[in-house]
């Protein structure tokens, strides 16, 4: 997946999580901030963020039910 296209799934993935409420903890949001200003530094070689397992699963599930929603 491409820089742009991460950190547009990044951003709809909080937005969600903003709309729906409580989604995400606090830690868990900001952890998918850090990805976004890891992205956004053009100088840095985009590497994998190291979610544990269960951010990465709850990440992984809103992308699922956003993809639900556009299709609606």
């Amino acid at each position: 997946m491409e820089r742009e296209q991460r950190l547009e799934l990044l951003q709809q993935v909080l937005e969600y999580c903003t709309a729906k409420g409580g989604v995400f903890t606090i830690g868990e949001r900001i952890c998918i901030n850090q990805e976004r200003g890891r992205l956004m530094d053009d100088e840095r070689e985009v590497e994998p963020y190291p979610y544990s397992k269960s951010l990465q699963a709850k990440i992984d599930f809103t992308i699922m039910k956003i993809n639900q929603q556009n299709e609606h």
